[in-house]
């Protein structure tokens, strides 16, 4: 059910993020990528990648999908902790668990993930570089392909 629900959460983020980016035909000429390239076919395909990684970087350096990226990481570092009886643990409460990457079978995907995202504002935890780096990716992602004016909109 966990591996479900952070499923649908990448698709559902990779989809808002799509929906909410511009491509890059709607904001630049294709002469502002290549100069002399009159349509987006023309535009040399190395200046293209350039100049999307170089848009991707500077919208994420924005922090416009920052709480999207901190949602998804939570929700993949929920995904990835084992589950367990908090009986063969060593730690006395779920919230004890959860700090340290466990997660008990008594617990459903939405407790641990709304624990945890108070043990976050609390300060108590932060999320781990891998899933914050999954999330961080899938965003960016979905941006590039927003941005990318020669590709049609993929199947996700």
């Amino acid at each position: 059910m966990v591996k479900s629900a952070a499923k649908d959460k990448r698709d559902h983020t990779y989809r808002k993020v799509y929906n909410e980016t511009y491509s890059l035909d709607e904001l630049i000429e294709p002469s502002e990528v290549t100069p002399d390239a009159e349509t987006w076919n023309e535009v040399k395909e190395e200046d293209l990648e350039r100049c999307i990684h170089d848009s991707v970087e500077v919208k994420n350096g924005e922090g416009h999908f920052a709480g999207d990226i901190d949602q998804l990481a939570v929700i993949e570092w929920v995904s990835d902790m084992p589950r367990v009886k908090l009986d063969d643990l060593v730690y006395d409460t779920i919230k004890e668990a959860l700090e340290n990457g466990y997660r008990p079978y008594k617990t459903g995907n939405m407790g641990a993930t709304y624990r945890i995202h108070e043990m976050i504002e609390e300060g108590r935890v932060e999320i781990p570089n891998t899933a914050r780096n999954r999330a961080r990716s899938l965003v960016k992602s979905a941006m590039a392909d927003k941005l990318d004016p020669t590709v049609d909109e993929p199947e996700r």
